[in-house]
């Protein structure tokens, strides 16, 4: 009986744990800090012309319409990894 209690309860508190991690603050400035190049970017790019930026960042992999204030480009970067691979045992 004690034993049964005591589990709902655990079950309960790692309940709430797991689904409290999954929160994301609105404010991340103190724990992911703005890449320095971006940073730089968003004050000296400012006036460029399309022909600039492109010659600069090249063609954007998407575009999105945002109105009157003008288009969305994206960029998709590939950072190429080490091909290690590392297989842990397990027993059956």
């Amino acid at each position: 009986m004690i034993f049964s209690c005591i589990q709902k309860l655990a079950l309960a508190v790692l309940c709430v744990g797991i689904q409290s991690s999954c929160v994301v603050p609105d404010d991340t400035s103190r724990i992911a800090k703005v890449d320095p190049t971006a940073a730089a970017a968003r004050q000296e790019m400012v006036g460029l012309s399309e022909a600039d930026v492109r010659m600069c960042a090249g063609f954007p992999t998407a575009t999105a319409n945002a109105g009157r204030s003008g288009q969305i480009w994206t960029y998709k970067r590939i950072v190429q990894r080490g091909n290690l691979s590392i297989v842990v045992p397990t027993l059956a």
